[in-house]
């Protein structure tokens, strides 16, 4: 047996209980302690600095711009099958990230992923249900007390004036909330502030008394209400592509367009409760408005602080997709054929409820006064159901239709659903079947027009990294066609004086919009 060197130390065991020191990891001295302050002031001077991403703004977001394109207009084809997604160069899945971590650098869990679509349905029926039932029913039977032809003239500048504010005062706030910096978050303060606001702005409208309000304060009210109302709803929507993850967006965008689309059917019933009641409404839905951000935010789980993040600094590319200079002619074509099929179904939408009363219920016995208005509002409400369940099947079928035909051949199949829809009051006038008809054809053709609309400007994008932008431009139309929509009908009754001409102006856009689909045919082979 060997015997033990000079230098050997004994060994010493670990008996059990023992703390185990390791050598050389477990006995190293603490840095904090042992180095003086100049030591670690030339170790930092040493250190590398990596580059901060800076985080995208919500103008390149493409995950942004699909959710507002899939929500703009129908949205329950948010629900829909089809799997065409827009190309998004910030995806998680083209890199080595992990999908189920958010832009913002959170992991939600099973239960924050549920809260998060809770926020949302909360939110969007909190905000859709009061502005579906004031500018489907309220306001305009508030201003048909004024007359037919003024209120049709206020309600037409009234609906084209806030869309363009409501579109500018979004993409604003949206930068500005881009670019905060606060311990709550980039986008809590303005989505509180914002409800805050709306409310408040659509309880001073509520507060206006009588019919000797003239119209004029009416339109300008409402403006600011839209004003309000965008910088509760850019940052809302922009919360979409901060803190869902890349996995769970479909189904996060599905539940968000289901509870909006419910929320707008919800919205005609409420103006039929509150059609005899206008200022008692609008007061109630002055409350939801106010309540719609606190309870979004109080939902959600709590936001990052944004403090330390490095923020896009300007809004020097917020407005950037206003200009189709630079687009290809094919996306330029898909363009006009959205705003020209919309228009379609705007023109008779934003007049509905004088459609309703002045050219259905005109001539019926026993409905007369405020028999009429709650007759009308009650057969847009119940055209809301009809265009709700229509768009939903739209929804739902797009997925084998555009699997079995590709794009281009459902769009211009909806764009015939639509002219077909403008026919039915014509054929049918001065009928309740009409209208219901009319609401059946043209919800589902512009159902089965959006659903497949991302696959068809995917086949006409020129450049992938390029989609936030160009979906940006084509939201853009869902705003022309609200203002081209009301200025059309305002000009048409005034000078035609006839629900037939409106109609027969909206088979024209329809078909308008089925020339540019044809046109494009080339661009998609090519």
């Amino acid at each position: 047996m060997p015997e033990p060197s000079q230098n050997q130390q004994p060994r010493k065991f670990v008996m059990p209980g023992d703390v185990y020191v390791r050598p050389g990891i477990d006995d190293r001295p603490d840095p904090d302690k042992v180095l003086s302050a100049a030591d670690k002031a030339a170790i930092a001077r040493l250190a590398v600095r990596l580059p901060q991403d800076k985080a995208t703004a919500s103008a390149d977001q493409s995950g942004l711009q699909s959710t507002r394109m899939a929500t703009e207009m129908t949205p329950a084809v948010a629900a829909a099958t089809i799997d065409a997604a827009m190309p998004d160069p910030d995806s998680a899945y083209l890199d080595m990230r992990d999908p189920v971590v958010a832009a913002d650098g959170t992991r939600p869990t099973k239960g924050q992923m549920l809260r998060i679509k809770l926020g949302f349905v909360a939110g969007a029926i909190l905000c859709a249900v009061p502005m579906a039932a004031a500018t489907g029913t309220l306001l305009p039977a508030w201003l048909d007390r004024f007359g037919m032809m003024p209120a049709v003239s206020a309600l037409c500048l009234l609906s084209a004036l806030g869309a363009v504010i409501s579109f500018y005062t979004q993409t604003v706030f949206a930068s500005t909330s881009d670019a905060t910096h606060s311990v709550l978050g980039r986008r809590t303060m303005w989505i509180v502030g914002g409800g805050l606001l709306t409310g408040l702005a659509m309880w001073g409208l509520a507060s206006l008394g009588g019919a000797t309000i003239l119209p004029r304060l009416v339109v300008i009210l409402w403006c600011v209400v839209q004003a309000c109302y965008g910088m509760l709803i850019g940052p809302f929507v922009s919360v979409m592509a901060d803190r869902v993850p890349d996995k769970f967006r479909p189904s996060a965008d599905a539940w968000y367009g289901t509870a909006l689309a419910v929320a707008q059917m919800l919205g005609g019933f409420a103006g039929v409760l509150f059609v005899d009641r206008i200022h008692q409404g609008l007061t109630w839905g002055a409350a939801a408005l106010a309540l719609a951000g606190i309870v979004a935010v109080v939902v959600w789980p709590r936001e990052r602080s944004s403090v330390e993040m490095r923020l896009p600094s300007s809004m020097d590319d917020a407005f950037a997709s206003l200009s189709l200079k630079g687009k290809v002619p094919g996306f330029r074509r898909v363009f006009w054929s959205r705003l020209f099929l919309m228009t379609a179904v705007g023109c008779v939408t934003v007049v509905a409820f004088f459609v309703a009363k002045y050219g259905v219920f005109a001539g019926t016995s026993g409905v007369a006064g405020e028999n009429r208005n709650a007759a009308s509002a009650l057969l847009l409400a119940w055209m809301g159901v009809v265009t709700l369940v229509v768009s939903l099947v739209a929804a739902w079928a797009s997925g084998p239709i555009a699997d079995r035909f590709g794009a281009w051949g459902p769009s211009l199949a909806g764009a015939a659903c639509v002219a077909v829809g403008a026919l039915m009051p014509i054929v049918l006038p001065a009928s309740v079947l009409g209208l219901l008809l009319f609401a059946g054809f043209a919800g589902f053709g512009l159902g089965l027009f959006n659903a497949v609309g991302q696959e068809l400007v995917s086949a006409v994008l020129p450049d992938p990294r390029e989609a936030g932008r160009v979906l940006g431009t084509l939201n853009l139309a869902g705003t022309l066609s609200v203002v081209v929509s009301a200025l059309a009908a305002g000009v048409i009754l005034r000078f035609a004086g006839s629900f037939t001409a409106l109609f027969a102006a909206a088979v024209a856009f329809a078909v308008v919009s089925a020339a540019f689909l044809v046109s494009v045919k080339g661009a998609i082979d090519a």
